[in-house]
């Protein structure tokens, strides 16, 4: 059994908030699209279901190859809400992954950079959007 020293403990527990809310975030945004679903609707649950699947089994490459496809449509797209944060959680999805694989911390800044920058157009489109909040929130905790 591991256990977690006590300073890191309330870190991490902040993580797996953030982390749920973020969850609970994406689930309520996906009950709350309307019927019929439109098929970008349809492809945003698609993509975003990868992107949880991927960071469930812990394949980094796969969360990679979604973090490409989100930014590449984002490239077409800069003004599109949804997108952008589709951008900013599977970046810290990946992020997060990167951290626990013990990838560098170099090869690890420019992810975490790109989700926050992400994070803050949302913010400064909609101070009060909350699921951005959630996702700055887990941001700082990476951070820390």
């Amino acid at each position: 059994m591991h256990f977690v020293e006590p300073r890191f403990s309330k870190a991490i527990v902040c993580l797996v908030m953030a982390g749920s809310f973020v969850q609970l975030g994406v689930t309520a945004a996906a009950e709350a699209a309307a019927t019929p679903v439109s098929a970008d609707a349809r492809a945003r649950d698609e993509r975003m279901a990868r992107v949880e699947d991927a960071r469930l089994r812990g394949d980094l490459p796969q969360l990679q190859v979604m973090r490409d496809r989100v930014e590449a449509l984002l490239s077409n797209a800069q003004a599109d809400p949804a997108l952008r944060y589709d951008a900013a959680y599977t970046l810290l999805r990946s992020h997060i992954l990167m951290r626990v694989r013990k990838v560098p911390a170099a090869e690890r800044a420019p992810v975490y950079e790109r989700a926050r920058s992400h994070t803050a157009w949302l913010l400064e489109r909609d101070p009060k959007d909350v699921e951005a909040r959630v996702l700055e929130s887990a941001l700082i905790g990476e951070a820390a």
